[in-house]
């Protein structure tokens, strides 16, 4: 229906029931040069906001080659949002109950990420955006309705679009990320584990905040490891870092934290201005820590673990509630069951007895089950190339071990040489097996999986709901991401069983690139972004009633 219908039927069930708004929905809306309609339309002023899904074919939207490349629908998706999230806060506004009248989508953080709210459906983009469909009192307002869907609603759409008609500033977007993109690869490709561009500015505002800190001490490289890097849409000048064992030591305050956050980060893309853009590592980067009371399903610990004590096989650890240490062992081993090749650690955060023990404590306690990382961590790089990057400063243990030690003091590193370094290929023999996979089988009890402000909500059949909050996960970076996840777990669920986890990972970032949003949800709500299968995975992991077997 054109304009003129659209106002018709917003007459004639004005000041009806707000229900009579369902009439709306799926309705196709003829704009000059596009469709919209309604994918949701909500039941209440107070409830949620209604779906608005504006479709753009590619005379309109413009974006002609090279820009209009599926290798670059990414960026263009995450431009397209930064755009579109500024033009739905501009002519938000507020005319009666509830939400009537607003225009929303959450603001996107300095990463770069496929998002729904601009997505690609073979030559046309389709933005996506909340609206509040107004109300008075409880009623239909049909003339504002009007003026929202016929005149607000182009309003934005007509100015994204002019935004994204400015070819050099969208390509500026794309070339910086392609730049992280090809970095990463090379990275990859040559053994390196991440690369800090000088001048990069690692910290933040405050603990709350993604903005950079104003006046902080940019990033300077050692002269020994400063290297450029230089792929098809640039270069990048920094600290270079190859794989092996990585020791981060220094006082506190040095900036100790904020550099291995920044190389957990560096598996995303930035937006060109937050500092961090010129910080990139493998996609493999996982970071893991002690996770007391966390639930574990017969994950092999044995590379850190003998058989427990009660007679529990390290093979196949099962827990409702592990330990700090059985808890980090598991991390480790469902990283390396995943194929990550870089593990992040902190002192810090970590399980201590899992991390080191010294000579007196081994006499002391030799009946311990616990095989210590410190002697450990060289075999799983030298056998099986795993790299560790570590904080370390409460012991030297991990020193003896390292292929690297840089030294913090004012947020800058210094190479050390190792005072004490072990001779090559010293502690390699065949106890130092990978994880053996496992093959996903279901969750038992099972009812359905749900979001709720930042955590993962699962209802079972028997058990009522359990909370799973993701914010121990650091490459879990926005809300969009965590209702993304709850997503890929009810489809892994419903679709997945008898995969092995590792697949899983694979499966989630394959059907996202092949069938879009739209195989996560149904209709598709403007507020997902990407997020890794691997961190699906990390979720399902920690599920109450995850059902598995060892391949």
């Amino acid at each position: 229906m054109d304009t003129r219908e659209l106002e018709k039927l917003l007459l004639r069930i004005d000041g009806q029931g707000y229900g009579k708004y369902k009439q709306l929905k799926e309705k196709i809306i003829e704009y000059k040069g596009y469709t919209g309609k309604l994918t949701k339309v909500q039941g209440d002023p107070h409830a949620p906001p209604s779906i608005i899904e504006v479709n753009i074919p590619k005379p309109t939207h413009g974006l002609d080659y090279p820009l209009h490349k599926p290798r670059f629908y990414k960026p263009i998706s995450d431009f397209a949002t930064r755009i579109l999230y500024s033009k739905t806060r501009k002519y938000t506004s507020k005319c009666g109950l509830g939400n009537s009248c607003t225009t929303t989508l959450p603001k996107p953080s300095p990463r770069m990420l496929y998002r729904s709210s601009a997505t690609f459906g073979r030559d046309s983009l389709v933005l996506r955006f909340s609206i509040g469909l107004p109300a008075e009192g409880r009623r239909v307002n049909g003339v504002k309705a009007y003026k929202l869907l016929a005149r607000t609603v182009p309003r934005i759409v007509n100015e994204t679009l002019e935004a994204l008609s400015e070819g050099e500033t969208v390509w500026n977007h794309i070339k910086w990320y392609m730049l992280q993109e090809e970095v990463r690869d090379y990275l990859s490709e040559n053994g390196y584990s991440f690369i800090i561009g000088a001048g990069a500015v690692l910290p933040r505002r405050a603990g709350f905040s993604q903005e950079p800190l104003e006046n902080a001490v940019p990033f300077k490289p050692p002269p020994q490891l400063e290297k450029e890097v230089c792929v098809e849409h640039g270069c990048i000048r920094g600290m270079l870092v190859e794989d092996g064992v990585n020791i981060i030591t220094g006082g506190a305050y040095h900036g100790k934290t904020t550099l291995l956050q920044a190389v957990q980060e560096g598996v995303y893309n930035h937006i060109p201005g937050d500092g961090r853009e010129t910080v990139v590592s493998t996609a493999d980067t996982m970071l893991v820590q002690a996770e007391d009371g966390r639930s574990v399903s017969c994950v092999d610990i044995s590379i850190l673990f003998q058989d427990l004590p009660d007679g529990r096989s390290s093979r196949c650890f099962n827990t409702m509630n592990a330990s700090g240490s059985t808890s980090m062992a598991s991390s480790i081993s469902e990283a390396l069951e995943l194929g990550s090749k870089h593990i992040l650690f902190d002192e810090d955060t970590s399980a201590t007895n899992l991390l080191y023990k010294d000579e007196v404590m081994k006499k002391l306690i030799p009946e311990d089950p616990i095989k210590p990382l410190n002697e450990n961590i060289r075999p799983l790089y030298e056998k099986h190339h795993i790299s560790f990057t570590a904080i370390t400063t409460a012991s030297s243990t991990f020193l003896p071990h390292a292929t690297l030690i840089l030294k913090m003091k004012h947020y800058t590193p210094t190479k050390i040489e190792n005072p004490n370094p072990e001779p090559l290929t010293s502690r390699v023999d065949g106890t130092h097996s990978l994880p053996r996979e496992r093959v996903f089988l279901g969750v038992q009890g099972f009812r359905r999986v749900k979001y709720s402000k930042g955590k993962v909500l699962v209802e079972y059949e028997k058990r009522g709901v359990l909370e799973y909050p993701v914010g121990k996960n650091p490459r879990i970076i926005e809300e969009s991401q965590v209702k993304f996840i709850v997503a890929a777990v009810r489809r892994a669920v419903k679709s997945w069983e008898g995969a092995r986890m590792k697949n899983i990972a694979g499966l989630v970032g394959d059907n996202l690139e092949k069938r879009g949003f739209e195989y996560y949800a149904d209709p598709v709500p403007p507020d997902l972004a990407e997020a890794s299968g691997m961190d699906v995975v990390w979720v399902l992991n920690r599920l109450y009633g995850l059902n598995v077997k060892q391949a």
